[in-house]
């Protein structure tokens, strides 16, 4: 029964950043992008010059 909620947790925070990430405000949809680099143990990627 523990192993159920705890995977629905995680579900549910993966819905919620995927969510915020696709149709969030700007700043919101950057920071979800960014968690989602970090708990994939992935670089930043370089910045673009404007």
């Amino acid at each position: 029964m523990l192993s159920a909620v705890i995977a629905s947790l995680q579900a549910t925070s993966g819905i919620t950043i995927m969510g915020t990430a696709l149709f969030g405000s700007d700043r919101l949809s950057e920071r979800a992008f960014r968690l989602l680099r970090w708990a994939t143990d992935r670089p930043e990627p370089p910045k673009l010059r404007r």
